[in-house]
């Protein structure tokens, strides 16, 4: 290992050959996903992780290699694919609605502030009065 983080590997068997899926950071999902874990977006079909191989390497990147069972037509998956794209959209809707609250709020503090400032006469105009006190 090179003090960098390890790269995934996912694969999976198609007609007795080993077929790259695709190639992720770690970061992707935070740790390495374990035996029996399904790896599911929706760009490709839904893996089942069935074997976690770790590839030491000199010099270069680690590598996790994980061996999967495509799952195309698992309507439970599929059907939790669109539940969770519809909760991040109200998630997001729900998140802009608090920033616009919190910069509504942010321009109420700044009139009321700057109403307050107005209301004060100005410094010079303040020493001018205390120095006629004291004449």
């Amino acid at each position: 290992m090179n003090g960098e983080p390890p790269k995934i590997e996912i694969a999976y068997w198609l007609d007795g050959e080993l077929q790259l899926s695709r190639t992720c950071e770690i970061a992707r999902f935070g740790f390495v996903p374990d035996v029996g874990d399904i790896i599911a977006d929706e760009i490709h079909d839904p893996l089942k992780v069935r074997r976690r191989v770790f590839v030491p390497m000199i010099g270069g990147r680690d590598i996790w290699w994980l061996v999967c069972d495509p799952l195309p037509d698992d309507a439970e998956i599929g059907s939790l694919l669109v539940f969770d794209k519809e909760m991040r959209v109200e998630l997001q809707t729900l998140e802009e609605e608090a920033r616009l609250e919190e910069q509504a709020e942010a321009m109420r503090s700044s009139r009321k502030l700057i109403l307050q400032r107005a209301k004060r006469p100005p410094h010079t105009k303040m020493l001018t009065d205390k120095i006629s006190e004291g004449d």
